[in-house]
């Protein structure tokens, strides 16, 4: 038995560290427009703290950004239900058939985003200024975000990258040029309408460059159910469950710190946190990657899957080193109201390493469609996520809450590990490390 294990343990080694080689470069050139593309959007998120930051003060970051968290969780639950099981189950299909399914997934996005709108505006305005003016701000602009999220990713499943770059360069262009409004009004609404144009203009490209055209309601429905409905019911469950604990997490800790020191989190998240981009700029093209592989053989998929984990950590590390060595970085960037948030670098970059390597993983699993995984994973991760947090939010403040942050992620991304590494996934290993191919894997949940 002990030699058995040893020998496992072996095979495995040999696998990891002969998945981490560089794969072709025709294989993996999407990612590079991947990371382009991603870049340009983390770049607008950006250049919408910087533009609150000069116009607003920390206090007007902190308020916006509840709107912000807002619009995170609809774009979450509209990945989880659409984008994630659409990529998923059709990245391996006939042009023709792929050309379907966009149109009718695009078709649902839509028609979704313009009521989950109206009840963002609701909430808002029941909600106390300090929150609730940041949901009505982004409420009018959530349709075209919604629009243009779900138009990139179709573009990257078929392997379109130039053109997704070019949806989200419309997007901070447009910023860009109507940026001098915001500062010449001085007002909170002008600061997200710069946002909110920027994703007007690049929804209508995403539109123009995918083709679509709305179908009817019920066979876009019918798609749904016979054949995204697998995965994206225990996603979107995920994604609902994940999005009510992390917005409370969101209002319980902006309500424990206050506007001031929210805001200040928030701006060292949008400078230390290169997970926010190097996630979706990585499965964009790495779950259409990963589904493909696993059309071929369950060894090419856990393979990729490997690679993807292992290059995301490395440009995490790097990434950090890089920024925490760049001196005045914060005052530069954000104004010297900022300055004084630095000792929460260190936490906030350490849960980013830690959370880097499930990344591939958790694609993987996506690809296999094991959504009742995905889903306990979700829970477990957002439900500590919210203990730790807010616990040491009320303990110790600002400090324990990123604090907090760190200790969930360990325990996320350790089980994760376990999920995918488990006993009854230790045959499909042991083929990888081998480079034996284990046959094609079972897609129950």
């Amino acid at each position: 038995m002990v030699s058995s294990d040893r020998s496992y343990r072996r095979l495995l080694a040999n696998g990891l560290a002969r998945s981490m080689r560089v794969g072709g470069v025709r294989s993996y050139a999407p990612f590079g427009y991947g990371l382009v593309a991603q870049g340009l959007s983390s770049l607008t998120n950006l250049g919408l703290i910087v533009l609150a930051a000069h116009v607003l003060g920390p206090a007007g970051v902190g308020t916006l950004f509840v709107g912000m968290g807002a619009y995170l969780v609809v774009l979450g639950l509209a990945r989880a239900l659409l984008a994630d099981p659409l990529v998923a189950t059709s990245a391996a299909l006939r042009e023709d058939e792929r050309a379907a399914t966009a149109r009718f997934a695009m078709t649902l996005a839509v028609a979704g985003a313009f009521p989950i709108a109206a009840l963002l505006a609701t909430i808002g305005l029941a909600l106390p200024a300090t929150l609730g003016d940041g949901m009505l701000l982004f409420a009018p602009w959530l349709p075209f975000a919604i629009a243009q999220d779900m138009a990139r990713v179709i573009l990257f499943r078929d392997q379109r990258g130039r053109s997704a770059v070019a949806l989200d360069a419309t997007w901070l262009l447009t910023m860009i040029a109507l940026a001098p409004v915001a500062f010449a009004t001085g007002a909170m609404w002008a600061v997200s309408a710069v946002w909110g144009a920027g994703a007007l203009a690049s929804a209508f490209l995403g539109i123009t460059k995918i083709g679509w055209r709305p179908s009817h309601f019920a066979p876009a429905l019918e798609w749904w159910r016979t054949e995204a409905s697998r995965l994206g019911r225990w996603l979107g469950f995920g994604s609902v469950l994940y999005s009510l604990v992390s917005y409370t997490s969101v209002l319980s800790v902006a309500g424990i710190l206050g506007a001031r020191d929210y805001g200040g989190l928030r701006a060292i998240h949008s400078l230390f946190a290169p997970l926010t981009m190097l996630a979706p700029a990585v499965s964009l093209p790495g779950l259409p990657l990963v589904s493909r592989r696993l059309a071929e053989s369950s060894r090419r998929a856990v393979v990729a899957s490997l690679k993807i984990g292992g290059f995301v950590t490395i440009v995490t590390v790097v990434y950090l080193a890089i920024v925490a060595l760049s001196p005045g970085l914060l005052g530069v960037l954000f104004g010297p109201g900022f300055a004084d948030f630095d000792s929460i670098i260190l936490p906030v970059g350490l849960a980013q390493i830690v959370a880097a390597p499930a990344l591939g993983l958790t694609l993987l699993l996506k690809a296999q469609q094991r959504g009742r995984a995905l889903f306990s994973i979700s829970i477990l991760s957002i439900t500590l996520s919210l203990v730790a947090t807010v616990s040491a939010a009320l303990l110790w403040g600002l400090d324990g809450a990123v604090w907090g942050g760190v200790v969930s992620a360990a325990v996320a991304t350790t089980a994760l590990a376990i999920v995918v590494f488990s006993t009854d996934q230790r045959r499909q290993i042991v083929g990888v490390a081998s480079f034996a191919d284990p046959g094609t894997p079972s897609h129950s949940p």
